[in-house]
C-alpha cells in the first residue's frame, strides 16, 4: 500500500477545502443547518471517511504533518485567553461555580455508567474506565496517559480501547451538542443578540468569536498586524512557560502558558480606546474564528476511522449509552442549573462537546449555534476556563476509581 505523508502546507490547504466543503454541504442539507452541526465537523469527517475507504481498499494510507494543527490550536486558545478579564470573572463567578459542580458530577457519573455496563456484560470493571471520563472528558491526552497505566496492572487492550473511545467521542461531541441546544432554544423561544449589539453593549468586546458577514469590523492593515503580533507574542512566551512547568514533571496542556499570558495582557490593557496598549478585540476575534475552523477540520481529517472498526460489543454499547446520557444530562440538568436562558442553552451544547470530545468541539458547537440564533459572550469565557479546570478533577476521579477497583 502506498503511504502518503502530507506536509503542513498541504495539510492546511486540505483543511481549508474541507471547511468550505462543509459550508457548501450545510447550506444544502437542512438537517445539518437545523441541528447546528459545525461546518468543520461536516468537512473534516467527510475527508476522514474518504481516507478510510482509500485505506480499506488498500490504495493509500494518508497521514499529515501536525505542525499547523498545533499552531492553530494554540492560536485559538490564546485568543480565548483575552476574554479572561477580571470584570468578566466577577460577572461569571456564580455561573462558573455552578458549571464546575455539574461538570464534576458528570465526570463521576460517566465512570459509574461505564463501569456498571462493563460489569453487567462480564468484562473487567477497570475496562470501564477506558470508556468513561478518561477518554471522553480527558480526550486522547488522558487516554495516552492512563491507558498504559491500566495495562501495567493487567487490563489488556486498555490503551487501544481508550483511544478508540476518544475518537468516537470526538465525533459524537460534534453531533449531539447542536441538536440539544437547538431543541432547548426552540422550546423556550430563546435568542441571543446580534454580533453588532454584543460589541456595542460592552466597549471591552469580551467575546472571542465573530462572523465577518455580520460584524462591521472597521479594521486596517496595522490593526490586523497588531492583533496577529500580540497573538504570536503570547503564543511564544506562553510556550516557554509551559515548557518550564513540564520540566518539573507537571503535565499541562501545551497552550496553558499562552492563555495565561493573554489573560495578563488583557487585564493590563489601557482603558483608552485610542491607546496603543488597547487590545484590538474584533481582529483577535476574527483570528479565533479562523483558527478554530482550521484546527478542528485538521483534527477530524486526521482521524483513522478504521480504528473504530472494532468498536463492537461492550464498547459500542457503552459509547451509545454515554452519548444518550450526556444528551439527557445536558438537556435536563445543565440547562436548568445554569439558569434556563440562552447562555445556558449554549453551555449545554458545550458540555456535550467537551464531555464527549474536547474543548474545541465545545467551542465549535457554540459558535455554530450563535451564527444562527445570535451571540452571547459569557459562555465563550466560562467554557474554556472550566475546561482547563476539569482536567485536574478528571485525573483525580480516575485515580480514585483505579485504586478502588484494582
Amino acid at each position: 500500500m502506498l503511504h502518503l505523508h502530507l506536509n503542513f502546507m498541504l495539510a492546511g490547504t486540505i483543511a481549508a477545502l474541507c471547511y468550505y466543503f462543509g459550508v457548501w454541504v450545510k447550506d444544502r442539507v437542512r438537517f445539518l443547518k437545523d441541528f447546528c452541526i459545525p461546518e468543520a465537523v461536516v468537512g473534516g469527517l467527510t475527508f476522514a471517511f474518504i481516507k478510510f475507504f482509500l485505506f480499506h481498499l488498500g490504495i493509500v494510507e494518508i497521514t499529515f504533518d501536525k505542525v499547523l494543527q498545533f499552531f492553530f490550536m494554540t492560536m485559538f486558545f490564546t485568543s480565548v485567553g483575552f476574554g479572561a478579564s477580571i470584570k468578566n470573572m466577577r460577572i461569571g463567578g456564580n455561573a462558573l461555580i455552578r458549571l464546575g459542580i455539574v461538570c464534576g458530577i458528570l465526570i463521576v457519573l460517566q465512570n459509574v455508567l461505564s463501569i456498571a455496563i462493563t460489569k453487567a456484560l462480564g468484562q473487567n470493571a477497570l475496562l470501564g474506565l477506558c470508556t468513561g471520563s478518561m477518554p471522553l472528558v480527558g480526550g486522547h491526552g488522558s487516554a495516552g496517559v492512563f491507558g498504559p497505566m491500566l495495562e501495567e496492572i493487567g487490563v489488556r487492550g486498555a490503551l487501544a480501547t481508550a483511544m478508540t473511545m476518544s475518537t468516537f467521542g470526538l465525533i459524537m461531541g460534534g453531533l449531539v451538542g447542536g441538536p440539544v441546544a437547538g431543541r432547548l432554544i426552540a422550546k423556550y423561544k430563546l435568542r441571543g443578540r446580534s454580533i453588532k449589539e454584543e460589541f456595542t453593549a460592552d466597549d471591552n468586546c469580551d467575546t472571542t468569536v465573530a462572523d465577518e458577514n455580520e460584524l462591521e469590523v472597521h479594521t486596517t492593515g496595522p490593526r490586523f498586524m497588531k492583533a496577529f503580533s500580540i497573538l504570536l507574542f503570547c503564543m511564544g512566551i506562553g510556550s516557554v512557560i509551559s515548557d518550564i512547568v513540564k520540566m518539573y514533571g507537571i503535565m499541562v496542556p501545551p497552550y496553558l502558558g499562552s492563555i495565561i499570558i493573554a489573560a495578563i495582557i488583557r487585564n493590563l490593557e489601557s482603558s483608552d480606546v485610542k491607546s496603543f496598549f488597547r487590545i484590538p478585540a474584533q481582529e483577535i476575534a476574527l483570528f479565533a474564528d479562523l483558527a478554530l475552523n482550521i484546527f478542528l477540520s485538521m483534527t477530524l481529517m486526521a482521524l483513522n476511522i478504521w480504528e473504530l472498526k472494532g468498536l463492537l460489543g461492550p464498547i459500542a454499547i457503552i459509547a451509545l449509552a454515554q452519548m444518550t446520557f450526556i444528551s439527557i444530562y445536558s438537556y435536563f440538568v445543565v440547562f436548568r442549573v445554569l439558569g434556563k436562558n440562552y447562555n445556558a442553552a449554549l453551555i449545554s451544547a458545550a458540555v456535550c462537546g467537551f464531555g464527549l470530545g474536547a474543548i474545541p468541539t465545545a467551542m465549535a458547537n457554540m459558535q455554530s449555534i450563535t451564527k444562527q440564533f445570535g451571540v452571547a459572550a459569557m459562555p465563550f469565557l466560562l467554557v474554556p476556563i472550566i475546561g482547563s479546570m476539569v482536567d485536574g478533577i478528571n485525573a483525580s476521579v480516575i485515580v480514585l476509581f483505579m485504586n478502588c477497583l484494582k
